[in-house]
């Protein structure tokens, strides 16, 4: 399946290993966590599923701006079973290879059974996909508030001794809440699913 060497290859690039470094409340996100999804895939406790009719996500989105452009999903992570989803057995573009890192971020969490609210996971995975495309240097155009919340804290990480400070945290936090493809995400008192 070519998606699924695509996807460890990303996950191991120096675009990943070595520009993702950043902390959400204490969890760590870095070339180390996102390597640990890559080495699940290896061994198959993580699987890959192509499937053209996946609609658990209300539309398919632009993976930078949000907008909606199609039914169905750019990609998932499913906690229950362990799997990453995609429509497709490749990545079209930068944009798609960002949105599937983002999906390994919470695929990262999952496997290494971090407990945190499910606000820090989201916010970590905006994060990591804004980073991933600042290195890439694609256009970052007509951005959702998540997105632009999302995208000035990878700038801010991204600078030299740069940081994620409360503020843009906080800032990415309530686009998150105000996001109605989040409605079901408390500030701190939803979590999502970990079993490995």
């Amino acid at each position: 399946m070519a998606i699924r060497n695509e996807l460890m290859d990303l996950l191991i690039s120096p675009d990943v290993a070595s520009r993702l470094n950043f902390s959400i409340n204490g969890r760590q996100v870095n070339g180390a966590l996102i390597r640990s999804v890559k080495e699940a895939i290896e061994r198959y406790t993580i699987y890959i599923v192509v499937d053209r009719n996946v609609t658990d996500h209300s539309a398919t989105r632009n993976g930078l701006t949000g907008a909606v452009t199609s039914g169905g999903a750019d990609a998932q992570y499913d906690a229950s079973n362990n799997s990453f989803i995609f429509p497709t057995d490749q990545f079209a573009n930068e944009h798609k290879r960002a949105l599937a890192l983002h999906e390994a971020v919470h695929a990262a969490f999952d496997i290494n059974r971090y407990r945190m609210w499910a606000i820090d996971d989201e916010a970590a995975a905006y994060i990591a996909q804004c980073i991933y495309l600042r290195v890439k240097r694609e256009t970052i155009t007509n951005m959702t508030p998540t997105f632009q919340a999302a995208d000035a804290a990878a700038a801010a990480i991204m600078s030299p001794g740069g940081t994620l400070t409360p503020a843009l945290l906080q800032a990415l936090e309530q686009a998150l809440l105000n996001n109605p493809l989040y409605h079901n995400i408390n500030s701190r008192t939803s979590t999502y699913p970990r079993n490995g």
